[in-house]
């Protein structure tokens, strides 16, 4: 396949996503057919199926860009000049905006439903998403100890735990519908503190610098 060629499938590709992703989250993704995602995004139904084989395949592909937007985000973060605690509090600032979105929620909901019924895919799940960015934290925590920042606990242990504190909350807002999560700055702060102070990390005073209702608030990233 000539270069322009693989350009015009590559294209075709993300509209089919884009296209599944708001459809799976407007319709329901039992509701929505291939031919709705092919009628909303344009392009033919052959095309979809040598892409991604049937809606099941879809539906991993979606998940799959949501995931490699995190991983981004780690790898971008965690370039920054600046001190471990300041790239985790950014982290977790981005974290919660991220799994938080409304939209994220609302598909989140759609693959543990369809989890529940299918277990090879559950387990797909499991490793593409908080593997894939728990893998990216965890080198970003075996960085900082080879550049002497000093911590308890492993890289891959460390790691865990902080985006555990993360994917929690978007589980409990896809199943309570926002009655339990805290997503205030200051709220997000006290959590890092609390997470650095019990590795050992330095730095770990947050809380005085977190920002207010009305101050400035943290860049986001746009992936």
């Amino acid at each position: 396949m000539t270069e322009c060629g693989r350009s015009r499938l590559d294209r075709r590709r993300i509209a089919f996503i884009d296209a599944a992703h708001d459809l799976f989250i407007k319709q329901g993704y039992e509701s929505t057919t291939l031919v709705d995602v092919v009628t909303y995004a344009g392009g033919s139904l052959a095309t979809l199926y040598k892409l991604f084989g049937n809606k099941e395949g879809l539906l991993t592909a979606v998940l799959y860009e949501n995931v490699r937007s995190c991983d981004i985000v780690v790898q971008q973060i965690g370039s920054r000049d600046a001190a471990p605690a300041a790239i985790l509090l950014d982290l977790g600032h981005e974290f919660a905006r991220r799994f938080l979105d409304p939209e994220r929620v609302a598909f989140s909901r759609i693959v543990i439903a369809h989890s529940l019924k299918n277990q090879e895919f559950s387990t797909m799940f499991h490793q593409t998403t908080q593997v894939r960015t728990g893998d990216s934290l965890a080198r970003l925590f075996a960085r900082w100890r080879n550049q002497g920042v000093e911590f308890l606990g492993t890289p891959e242990g460390n790691a865990d735990l902080f985006l555990g504190m993360f994917i929690a909350d978007l589980y409990c807002e896809a199943i309570n519908h926002g009655a339990i999560t805290c997503n205030s700055h200051q709220a997000v702060a006290e959590r890092v503190e609390f997470f650095l102070r019990g590795i050992g990390m330095k730095g770990a005073n947050l809380t005085e610098k977190a920002p207010d209702a009305d101050g400035p608030k943290p860049a986001v990233l746009e992936v």
